[in-house]
Order: structure tokens, then sequence, then C-alpha cells
């Protein structure tokens, strides 16, 4: 992370190859840990807006791109791409500087990890991975589920390739 404290320059050139965020002050606390474990499943939600054609060749970008990142923590899937509910789509739509092109829907694809990491760190790389491959998204959601309860349960019907977990 780079800060500027101070500076008369208002076109900043990129840095290492990124865009520099312009920004105000900002004085809050970095997030604490946020650890998570090999029986927990951590689910991220990408929301993109895009046709049926275009929600699909993003999953199928996503894979390669993220596959490094998500493999370091641990064991992966992507699901296939769903159209996110009317009432999301309206709160979405209503939050957007821009209105979507007409016929594009609002799309949740989402990814579901079960490993050993820190949900903070996961969350930053994700971010950064998709940045630097210029695939853009509306909103990334995080989800945690504890290992043993009642949701996690829900949730990993959906995930077969995450329901037993690996102790190495």
């Amino acid at each position: 992370m780079l800060c500027l404290i101070e500076s008369t320059l208002g076109d900043y050139p990129p840095v290492g190859g990124c865009p520099v965020s312009l920004g105000s002050v900002w004085d809050v606390e970095p997030d604490p840990p946020a650890p998570f474990h090999n029986g927990d499943i951590v689910e991220h939600v990408l929301q993109i807006h895009t046709d049926v054609v275009g929600a699909a060749k993003y999953v199928a970008a996503l894979r390669p791109v993220l596959s490094d990142t998500l493999t370091t923590f641990g064991r992966w899937q992507i699901l296939s791409p769903v159209p996110a509910s009317e009432r999301t789509a309206t709160l979405r739509t209503e939050h957007r500087l821009e209105l979507p092109t007409p016929g594009n829907l609002l799309w949740e694809i989402y990814i579901g990890l079960r490993g050993n990491g820190d949900h903070t760190i996961l969350g930053d790389q994700l971010v950064h991975s998709l940045s630097a491959a210029g695939m853009h998204f509306d909103q990334l959601i995080t989800r945690f589920y504890a290992a043993g309860t009642e949701e996690q349960e829900h949730v990993l019907s959906r995930y077969l390739n995450l329901q037993h977990h690996d102790d190495r």
C-alpha cells in the first residue's frame, strides 16, 4: 500500500502498473484478523450486470484468473451464474450511477472455498486479481459458514466438491 500524505499533483500516473485511487483522509483502523479453518466454508458472491452469454464468458474467464489465489487458501468451487432475485437486482440498480443496458440482468456468481486463512486477506487478493485482469464487477459479498452449523450444511448442498473436508 502506498499512501500520499500531501501532494499538489492532481493527475497521478499508475504506480507499479496499477492506477492510483484518489481519496480523502481515512482514519479507520484496519480490519482485525478474521481467520477461517478447514472445517469452515467461505463463500464469495460476485455480482455483475450482463446478458446470459456475458455471464457464461465471465465465469469461464474467472477460473484461470482466481485459480492461483484460491488454491493458496484451499479447495474451491465456482458455481454456474444465476440471475439475482428481483429484489436484489432492484436494490443494486437504484444505487448505480448509470442504468444497466437493456437486456442485461444482475447475475450472481458463487465461489465456495474450504481451507485455511484470513477473510480480509483473501478478499483483498480476490479484488486485486480481478482488477489486474480487468474483470469488472458491481459488488463482492463475503459470507462465512462455521463448521458444524445448520447454515453450513445448507450451503454445502450446493458445493458438492467441498462436502468433505481435507485435514491436510
